[in-house]
């Protein structure tokens, strides 16, 4: 009987001389040194992003340089073991990238522009709802500037901005915290526990302070409405119901918006908006409630959102709580306690000014109506590109080429937001005629350094981006101290002056230490490229082409006439914009466009 030797059975493209056993340990051993190697790259490239010690400890090392390490050595991971890389490919799982697997150019341009398509639809949906909310908001002057006076709009004006107030410290910074946690990969597996957790600290920090508020809420009307307001205790004390609700309906937001379920997010938020809109219409056009009117119906809008969150995103769903999770909630959230706070003081410290310097109401009304509109515009134009942007930005960081995408970005958001901003600035008296009366003209003249001033205030969500990547919170409630600082100082030397043009010009001066300020400290934590030479083109491009569109007509002009003008000279400066500092970006993105076209059409066959 022949002893022949039996031909090796094929194991599946691996060496025929291995066993099968053999070969599944070879692409075990491929994994683990692939997941040693991305762990150690994740270290090395951002060390204070992730949790060093369990990484290096998983990967079966300490940090030291050991030359029996997979991480260094590829060599020794499976001393036996055939090396036809592209065998052990094929038959290893899905899950895993093989030394043959790694990204390609196209690879890494199709990811990039997958990202960029991310980034469009989800601000094209926000962007869809903040345009209707926004028409809305501006539909609904006309009648707050009909059946309101001056005196009324101001009260209304000076009731938000104390709510406001109020928020930041029952909202302690927990929302924002928990936005970073859930973008950290190192608490990923948390997931709707997070967000619970945060939930629950929210919770315990609101509560007390909402019913301080509520127990002095006479002492607060005194103190911000004046005595001669005879209901200001009962209208806080809707205000502050309101305040409770809205907390939660803003967590939720930021949680809906971590989802990237924008479609749902603006569904609702339409809902919500037309509900609004009707019992605004309803309580002061015909039941000529005023301003309880007003108060009346964002209680119950906000109600009514509560309960559609609460059942969508937490109904059904386990409630669990991390305790340990708590400290470093509040570790990071804590400065935007302070840096909200000096937010709203920068944006709105003016309105207690002005009730106590002029004494007179009417006057915050109408300077309340310019900034209203100025904001609403501008709210118009950032809001839906940061509901989407606020959670990708720290995808960004982790992109090789970040610092030019942060770069690309900012010019888009700058030039953008120029050519917006000083359409208003153009057109301000037409706006104020056409959606208020002669009772609040004088809101025409504000809107241009109220224009310039937001633009300034809006680049510094780019300026912060190294203090928020890297943790580095408190210099950003550093910044905002400083800037409130100088609003309140610099807005009470010239409103004595200057009166209603002293806020205005207060805030310009203050905005600008805000934002070109904490640029210079932001870089020093990381230099990002944030060219200046935009800002400085758009800040004289908006002066000269407001300057003209006030110079060359006479005081008596009629509307259409000054809409005319108007046109003509934004026409101009857009096409200027567009010739000029926009042509490299458009060019730009032409060019990465073909090229990723190119570089993804299909080959013909060999």
């Amino acid at each position: 009987m022949s002893t022949a030797a039996k031909p090796a059975r094929n194991t599946g493209g691996l060496c025929p001389a291995r066993s099968v056993q053999t070969a599944r340990m070879d692409v075990q051993m491929e994994k683990q040194y692939q997941v040693r190697l991305m762990s150690r790259h994740l270290v090395e490239a951002n060390p204070k992003s992730l949790p060093q010690k369990s990484i290096l400890a998983s990967a079966g090392s300490k940090g030291r340089r050991n030359t029996s390490d997979p991480i260094i050595s590829r060599a020794q991971v499976s001393p036996g073991s055939c090396r036809n890389a592209g065998n052990l490919a094929a038959n290893a799982p899905p899950s895993i990238r093989m030394p043959s697997q790694v990204p390609s150019q196209v690879d890494t341009e199709r990811s990039k522009s997958s990202f960029y398509r991310e980034l469009m639809k989800h601000s094209a949906v926000y962007w869809i709802g903040h345009v209707l909310s926004r028409v809305a908001s501006i539909l609904l002057l006309p009648l707050y500037t009909s059946y309101l006076t001056p005196a009324d709009y101001g009260n209304m004006s000076i009731l938000e901005l104390t709510q406001a107030m109020l928020e930041v410290f029952a909202l302690g910074g927990i929302s924002v915290a928990a936005l970073r946690f859930g973008a950290d990969p190192a608490y990923e597996k948390l997931k709707h526990g997070l967000w619970t957790t945060g939930l629950c600290m929210l919770t315990v920090i609101s509560i007390p302070q909402l019913l301080t508020a509520w127990l002095l809420r006479e002492q607060l009307a005194s103190l911000t409405l004046g005595p001669e307001v005879a209901d200001g205790g009962f209208y806080y004390s809707l205000a502050i119901c309101t305040l409770g609700l809205n907390l939660f309906v803003g967590y939720s937001n930021t949680y809906l918006r971590v989802l990237k379920k924008s479609v749902l997010f603006v569904s609702i938020t339409i809902s919500i908006l037309l509900l609004r809109i009707f019992l605004n219409v309803w309580t002061i056009a015909f039941l000529h409630l005023g301003i309880l009117g007003f108060l009346y119906s964002g209680l119950i809008a906000s109600a009514c959102q509560s309960v559609a969150f609460a059942v969508i995103l937490f109904l059904g769903r386990p409630f669990k709580v991390h305790p340990e999770l708590f400290k470093k909630l509040w570790a990071y959230g804590w400065p935007f306690i302070v840096t909200s706070l000096a937010s709203t003081i920068l944006h709105q410290g003016d309105r207690y000014l002005l009730r106590w310097i002029l004494n007179d109401m009417s006057q915050v009304g109408i300077y309340s109506l310019a900034y209203s509109i100025v904001q609403g515009v501008n709210a118009f134009v950032i809001q839906p590109f940061n509901q989407i942007w606020a959670p990708m930005v720290f995808e960004v960081h982790y992109m090789p080429d970040r610092e030019a995408v942060y770069a690309r970005i900012y010019k888009y958001f700058a030039l953008g937001l120029f050519l917006v901003l000083s359409g208003v600035a153009v057109f301000s008296e037409p706006i104020i005629r056409i959606l208020s009366n002669e009772n609040y003209i004088g809101a025409a003249e504000l809107m241009p350094i109220l224009c310039l001033g937001f633009f300034l205030f809006s680049l510094h969500g780019f300026f912060c981006l190294p203090a928020q990547i890297h943790k580095r919170t408190f210099m950003i409630a550093a910044i905002s101290v400083s800037s409130a600082v100088v609003r309140l100082v610099a807005g009470a030397a010239l409103i004595l002056g200057l009166g209603l043009k002293g806020a205005a010009l207060s805030g310009l001066v203050a905005y600008g230490v805000y934002s070109l300020g904490g640029h210079l400290r932001y870089r020093k934590i990381e230099n990002l490229k944030f060219p200046l030479s935009v800002v400085a083109y758009c800040a004289v491009a908006g002066v000269l082409v407001t300057y003209a569109s006030r110079l060359f007509l006479p005081a008596d002009s009629s509307v259409e006439i000054e809409i005319l003008w108007g046109a003509i000279l934004w026409t101009g400066c857009a096409g200027l914009t567009l010739m000029g500092p926009a042509r490299p970006l458009l060019a730009q993105a032409a060019t990465l466009k073909s090229a990723l076209r190119r570089r993804l059409k299909p080959e013909g066959p060999n």
